[in-house]
């Protein structure tokens, strides 16, 4: 008897362990709903739950998408304001400077290079022209006017920087016919930089009638290389002038009114220079 009695102990405290399996079993049971309807149940949940990810990840696509449309159409907008104005700009035709001085004839040089520059002035020089008269002779490269600093260049005159930085672009490069034709040279320069420019010059001295070899009257090469320039009163202008061992000038240049650099070949040139140049500017 006591065993019986022992074994139905056990049996009755092994019904009252509760398990994750018993618990579900009386769920189901009070539910009255199968494991197969729960099966079923579940791929529509995950579906629902998959399906509001992929709307909102679509959205996110659609929504960076627009961003970007709008950047490509601005972008392309932009690119067609700017781009659009370049041949506007470049077909503009543009009023020329006016002239540091008058002239009564004009003849023009288009130059590749200081080769073809020297030959057309050459020639230049050599033509036949009213005694008293100024001839004016424009520089361009590719039909085009160049500036200041495109002539020094075109010439490879070896001119300081603290000079070129200071001249304006517009510049005057012409012929005055006395007994000869006399080439003169005339750059205007910046307001409040006459000293620098003047400093530039006496620096550029010991190359100047390399650079500018077409404005003395001699053959620059066979002259001494033990020449000066040295101080002289022109027209009531203190310039620099090189002369030859026979006393000959050949070369002077000065800064009139500290805002013309001049430079010619001959006091003669320089003083009708002058006189033409203060008519025209009313000085």
């Amino acid at each position: 008897m006591p065993e019986e009695n022992n074994s139905q102990n056990r049996k009755s405290s092994l019904y009252k362990i509760r398990t994750l399996k018993s618990d579900y079993s009386e769920i189901l049971h009070e539910k009255k709903i199968s494991l197969t309807d729960i099966f079923l149940r579940q791929p529509a949940g995950r579906e629902n739950i998959g399906s509001g990810y992929e709307k909102n990840r679509g959205k996110k696509i659609i929504a960076a998408l627009t961003i970007v449309l709008i950047l490509l159409i601005l972008g392309t907008w932009l690119s067609i304001k700017i781009f659009s104005k370049k041949p506007a700009a470049e077909n503009e035709i543009t009023a020329p400077p006016q002239p540091i001085m008058a002239s009564q004839k004009e003849i023009i040089i288009d130059a590749a290079d200081k080769k073809d520059f020297d030959r057309q002035l050459k020639i230049i020089l050599s033509g036949y022209y009213r005694m008293g008269d100024f001839i004016s002779v424009p520089v361009k490269q590719n039909n085009r006017l160049i500036t200041s600093k495109e002539f020094l260049n075109l010439l490879q005159s070896e001119a300081p920087v603290f000079l070129t930085i200071f001249l304006k672009n517009n510049f005057f490069l012409g012929i005055l016919s006395l007994e000869k034709n006399n080439p003169l040279l005339i750059f205007e320069i910046e307001d409040g930089k006459y000293d620098t420019v003047f400093s530039a010059m006496l620096k550029w001295e010991k190359y100047l009638t390399q650079g500018l070899s077409f404005i003395a009257d001699k053959d620059i090469e066979i002259l001494s290389t033990d020449l000066k320039f040295k101080d002289e009163i022109v027209q009531n202008q203190s310039v620099r002038t090189l002369e030859t061992t026979e006393g000959e000038t050949i070369f002077l240049y000065t800064i009139f009114n500290k805002k013309y650099l001049i430079i010619t070949n001959q006091p003669r040139t320089f003083e009708e220079t002058i006189k033409q140049l203060v008519l025209y500017r009313n000085y």
